[in-house]
C-alpha cells in the first residue's frame, strides 16, 4: 500500500532519499500531452455499451458512483472510463488535495513500497509516477530517488485525476444507502449542510480502512478528556508536544510512525507500549505482493475472496525497518514489551495509565491501535444489515 506529510522537502530533509528543489512546468506539460495521445489510442472500441436510465423521479441514474477519491477511488473511476463506463459520479467528504492519508494522518516519510511498483496507470506507460516525476524533476532525480515521499505521491494522484479527466465532488459526505426502485440511492451531504439523493446502478465504496468500521482504542483511553489522548488517525499538534512525556501504544507502522513524528516535535520521553511479549518483526502481507494475487484475486467468487482476506487481515503485521531506525535514533525512545495498556486516569492533570507491570504517567497518549472492522458500525449502511 502506498502511505503522509503535507509539504515537500529538500534533499538534505530527507537523508537517502534524493528529493530534487527544481520542477520543470514545461515537462509536465509535454507529457500531459503525451498521456491525451496515448489514452486516445488506445480508446477502443468506442461503443458504449450501457444505456442511459432514469429514476421514476427524472433523476439521471448513473452508472457507477464512487465514494472516495484516493488512490482506490481515482483508480476505479479511471478503469470504468477505460471500459467506457463514463456516466460515472466520484465523491469525497475531504476538501481538494487531501482526500486519502497523504498529507493527514499517515506520517511516514516516504512509501515504504518500491518506487517503481505500478500504481492507478493501468498499464499506460507516461501515465506512472516515474513518468510524472521524471517529466518533472529530470531523469537524474528519478535515478537517485530512494523511496518516494509521500507528499509527492498525492501530488501525482492529483495530477492523475486532472489528467485523465475525473470530476471529483469534494466535501460531499456519504449519509445513506438504500434500495430504491431498482437501483440505489445514496444521500449525501456537503459540508455547507445541502443534502441531495443520488441514483446509481452499482456503488464503490473506495473509502479507506475506516470505511469498514471505526477507528478504534481502548476504551479506558477513549473516556479520558480529548486533550490527553489521540488516535493515530487523529490531527494531532505534535508542535505542542515538545519536552512532554509521550505514551504510544501499538508496535505496527502507524504507531511507530507517529511515535517518531513526536519526536521529531521534541517530545520527551517517548515510550512506546507492545501488549504482546515479543515484537512481531516479520511482514507477512509482502507475500500478497505477486502477480497471482494481484491480477487474479478477483477471479474468485465472494466467498473465496473473503475467507481469502479474512486470513490475510488476521496477520499480525510487522513494524517497517525504517520507523523502527527512526525512533531508536533517539535515546529517549523506549519499547515495552508485554504491557497492555488495562486502565486509565486523569491524576494532576496527567493520563495514568495501568499495565501489569505498574503504571505509567504521561501528557499525552496516542493509540496506534487501528479500525475495529464491524460494518454495523457505519450508518450510512444501515439499510443494508
Amino acid at each position: 500500500m502506498r502511505v503522509g506529510r503535507s509539504s515537500p522537502r529538500t534533499c538534505r530533509e530527507w537523508g537517502d532519499t534524493a528529493v530534487p528543489d527544481n520542477t520543470s512546468d514545461a515537462g509536465l506539460a509535454a507529457l500531459e500531452h503525451q498521456v491525451r495521445r496515448d489514452l486516445k489510442a488506445i480508446d477502443h472500441p468506442k461503443l458504449k455499451w450501457l444505456p442511459v436510465r432514469h429514476h421514476p423521479d427524472g433523476g439521471r441514474i448513473l452508472d457507477v458512483l464512487v465514494v472516495g477519491a484516493g488512490q482506490s477511488g481515482i483508480a476505479t473511476a479511471y478503469a470504468l472510463k477505460r471500459e467506457q463506463v463514463d456516466n460515472v459520479a466520484v465523491i469525497d467528504r475531504a476538501p481538494y488535495g487531501k482526500e486519502g492519508p497523504w498529507v493527514t494522518f499517515a506520517r511516514m516519510r516516504t512509501l515504504r513500497s518500491p518506487k517503481d511498483y505500478p500504481g492507478p496507470d493501468l498499464g499506460v506507460p507516461s501515465l506512472t509516477y516515474q513518468s510524472w516525476h521524471e517529466a518533472k524533476f529530470g531523469q537524474a532525480a528519478w535515478d537517485t530517488l530512494d523511496l518516494i515521499p509521500t507528499s509527492y505521491w498525492n501530488d501525482y494522484l492529483l495530477w492523475v485525476r486532472q489528467v485523465v479527466g475525473i470530476d471529483v465532488q469534494n466535501e460531499t459526505a456519504l449519509t445513506a444507502i438504500r434500495p430504491d426502485d431498482g437501483c440505489l440511492c445514496a444521500e449525501v451531504e456537503t459540508a455547507t449542510g445541502e443534502t441531495s439523493r443520488l441514483y446509481a446502478r452499482k456503488i464503490v465504496l473506495a473509502t479507506g480502512q475506516d470505511g469498514t468500521g471505526r477507528w478504534w482504542m481502548p476504551d479506558c483511553i477513549d473516556a479520558l478528556p480529548a486533550h490527553l489522548r489521540a488516535h493515530a488517525a487523529d490531527d494531532i499538534d505534535f508542535t505542542a508536544l515538545r519536552g512532554k512525556t509521550v505514551g504510544v501504544l501499538g508496535a505496527g507502522a502507524s504507531a511507530f510512525d507517529n511515535a517518531a513524528e513526536a519526536l521529531d516535535a521534541g517530545a520527551n520521553p517517548v515510550h512506546l507500549f507492545c501488549r504482546r511479549d515479543l515484537l512481531q518483526t516479520i511482514q507477512p502481507l509482502r507475500y500478497v505482493t505477486f502477480h497471482g494475487f494481484l491480477r487474479h484475486l478477483g477471479d474468485m467468487d465472494d466467498e473465496w475472496r473473503w475467507r481469502f482476506m479474512q486470513y490475510v487481515l488476521g496477520l499480525r503485521e510487522g513494524f517497517p525497518q525504517d520507523a523502527y531506525d527512526r525512533c531508536t535514533s533517539y535515546p529517549h525512545f523506549e519499547i515495552r514489551t508485554g504491557e497492555p495498556w488495562l486502565d486509565a486516569t486523569v491524576e494532576e492533570g496527567r493520563a495514568v495509565v495501568t499495565t501489569p507491570k505498574g503504571r505509567f504517567a504521561a501528557d499525552y497518549l496516542i493509540c496506534g491501535t487501528g479500525v475495529d472492522m464491524d460494518v454495523a458500525l457505519r450508518p450510512e449502511l444501515a439499510a443494508a444489515r
